[in-house]
């Protein structure tokens, strides 16, 4: 009896643990933001590729699939932040900041952009992170 008591747990926890993976996946890498998406009117704005790195928006997200860190550069300044992610691919930039001089165009919109974050999708090359309340997204490339 108690050989199946504990069986019955092992797989229990072996059931859990592939369940969490699945709803949660780690964000660490290097990210270029290329794209930023209207849903509801299904407008797209693209980054013109540039020979000057300095025009780019460029960022490392670092997390253990739970909790994570967020450095990079916008179109003029260093910023930083910290975020959370949550089952069913939700997350939560709950630190974000930086220097905020000279910022223009997408520099400048990144910063609510990325507060207003909700949610994700995630795969190999891609991460899209969607924000106001998933009705605009932004697409990054690695």
């Amino acid at each position: 009896m108690k050989i199946k008591i504990s069986i019955g747990i092992l797989i229990l926890l072996i059931t859990t643990s592939f369940s969490l993976n699945q709803s949660r996946k780690i964000l660490s890498g290097h990210w270029k933001l290329i794209c930023i998406e209207d849903l509801i009117t299904n407008t797209k704005a693209y980054r013109p590729e540039s020979k000057y790195m300095n025009n780019e928006l460029i960022f490392e997200f670092k997390d253990n699939g739970i909790d994570g860190i967020i450095k990079g550069k916008t179109t003029s300044n260093k910023v930083s932040g910290v975020y959370e992610i949550y089952d069913n691919q939700k997350i939560n930039v709950s630190k974000f900041g930086g220097t905020k001089i000279a910022e223009r165009g997408w520099g400048s919109d990144f910063w609510s952009m990325i507060k207003s974050s909700s949610s994700y999708n995630y795969n190999s090359d891609t991460l899209i992170i969607y924000f106001d309340s998933d009705t605009k997204a932004m697409k990054f490339v690695e």
